[in-house]
């Protein structure tokens, strides 16, 4: 009689609505090449449990960003960060992966590393020392075994330091490829005119973001439309805040169309519809972070803004060490796309920015 073989057994973490993305999509290739069945355990979000994750609470307890932000949660996010560590040692699972989430991850790997040494341990996207924090590289080489990025120039700030790391590709470049036929489908699905002008808006993935964001962009298009009345917003949501957002914009006066991807029957149907909606949009407002490599992969021009808290905002800026918070400014080594921050951000300012980016064609090449 054959014996048959465990399952590999992967413990797996992820902290925000970006990792859990990535997260799934690790899930998916690591159960093609696995030579057994694979047992999914740890943290994630709803992309992550649909591929089989068992987690041990939602990602929603953890998903918070700024420095102010986080202090009220300390407390609870310390149990947290106890709870995983354990749960992972008491699994002894094959390997462990974190997720981003660099704070919360490092403080599980530590724990794990103390009281089970054996167990491999690897993180997925590095840590952005090139922009602050650079101890950060040496610290992690001391305690990680492998650290996988998804930006070209990151490895030699790591390999420095003696850790082993892998560039693998940031999944935004296989991910948001959009045939002309399609956007110009997708614009004909939600009835807009092949001539009328499209504004997507991405106002973050985070409850705090979307709070933060929303009402300033509401005044940026009060101001875009004294110069354009007649436009079409494409609002692709994030799951975790799809409610806060559809609840938030209901009453404005524009024309919607919220791509919401509870509405897909798959998360690649999802993905899909986003990135249609995003490359058949004359131009993009968005928040800073992974969605401005999206919008540059559609082959869209956009404007970023970011705002946090000031007494954040104040402590970043005196520790940042570089001059621009946009992922394509950074890997083009130039600032090609306009970003305003904290008191950069004057509506009308950005409205004329947006309205250039219409109709100059220099200005969008």
């Amino acid at each position: 009689m054959t014996a048959v073989a465990a399952p590999l057994k992967i413990f797996l973490i992820a902290g925000e609505p970006s990792g859990d993305v990535l997260g799934a999509a690790l899930m998916r290739s690591l159960r093609e090449l696995a030579e057994t069945d694979v047992d999914f355990i740890g943290v994630g979000g709803p992309q992550m449990i649909a591929e089989g994750l068992k987690t041990l609470f939602s990602i929603d307890e953890i998903a918070v960003m700024g420095l102010v932000e986080v202090i009220p949660r300390i407390s609870k996010i310390l149990k947290l960060i106890e709870k995983t560590a354990n749960s992972a040692i008491i699994a002894d699972p094959a390997i462990v992966v974190t997720i981003d989430c660099p704070d919360f991850s490092k403080r599980v790997l530590k724990k794990i590393r103390a009281y089970e040494p054996a167990i491999p341990l690897v993180h997925y996207v590095a840590p952005s020392v090139w922009a602050w924090r650079a101890g950060r590289a040496k610290k992690l080489a001391g305690l990680i075994d492998h650290l996988l990025a998804l930006l070209p120039f990151e490895p030699p700030y790591f390999e420095k330091h003696g850790l082993k790391i892998t560039f693998i590709g940031h999944p935004v470049v296989e991910n948001s490829i959009v045939s002309l036929k399609d956007s110009a489908l997708f614009r004909e699905g939600l009835r807009v005119n092949p001539d009328q002008i499209v504004l997507a808006l991405l106002p973050g993935s985070r409850k705090g973001e979307v709070t933060r964001h929303l009402p300033i962009f509401y005044d940026i298009l009060k101001h875009f439309q004294t110069h354009q009345p007649d436009f079409k917003v494409f609002l692709p949501v994030a799951e975790p805040v799809a409610d806060i957002v559809s609840d938030t914009v209901k009453d404005w006066p524009f024309d919607i169309s919220i791509i919401d991807p509870r509405h897909s029957k798959t998360y690649a149907e999802s993905q899909k519809r986003k990135y249609q909606a995003l490359a058949s949009a004359n131009v993009a407002l968005c928040v800073s972070g992974t969605v401005s490599l999206e919008i540059a992969a559609c082959g869209t021009p956009m404007v970023v803004v970011y705002k946090t808290n000031p007494i954040t905002a104040y402590i970043v800026k005196k520790l940042i060490k570089i001059k621009t918070a946009t992922l394509v400014n950074l890997i083009l080594e130039r600032n090609v796309v306009p970003e305003y921050f904290q008191e950069q951000i004057i509506p009308a300012v950005i409205s004329k920015k947006l309205h250039l980016l219409i109709s100059n064609q220099k200005e969008r090449e």
